[in-house]
């Protein structure tokens, strides 16, 4: 039996997840992943599409909001934050519409690494949520 103690390839998914997530917002938005990764403040195209990327990585990847600012490199109040903009966004049928485009991306990007694999099931479980979710709204 293997030692107890923590997961050494969590970091690498953590990352994967991020990275993946990242990807999907940077090509929404037409910016590069080193704009998303900069440490300054951005101009508003960048700073949405990294407050997507946080909140996708969040929400779809399962991932905790201090795991995403860890990820990200970001404080976990910025993360909180963006997760808060983007549920509030969320209102506008369009905005919203273009979300589920991003998290369906996500989901096939995350399947197609073999995330969902390693991480037991965890994805599983966002595409049920993603699936419910849709479901409400009629889509």
């Amino acid at each position: 039996m293997p030692p107890a103690g923590p997961n050494p390839r969590l970091p690498m998914l953590l990352g994967l997840i991020a990275m993946e997530a990242m990807q999907v917002s940077a090509d929404a938005f037409k910016v590069t992943l080193f704009d998303l990764q900069s440490k300054k403040r951005s101009r508003a195209p960048v700073a949405m599409a990294r407050q997507i990327a946080m909140y996708l990585a969040h929400v779809v990847g399962g991932l905790s909001t201090a795991e995403v600012s860890q990820a990200f490199e970001r404080n976990k109040s910025t993360v909180t934050h963006a997760c808060h903009i983007v549920e509030d966004r969320r209102d506008s049928p369009f905005f919203d519409r273009e979300i589920a485009r991003l998290e369906t991306a996500l989901i096939r990007r995350l399947d197609q690494s073999r995330a969902s694999v390693l991480m037991q099931g965890g994805f599983a479980s966002a595409r049920l949520r993603l699936r419910r979710n849709l479901e409400k709204k009629g889509a």
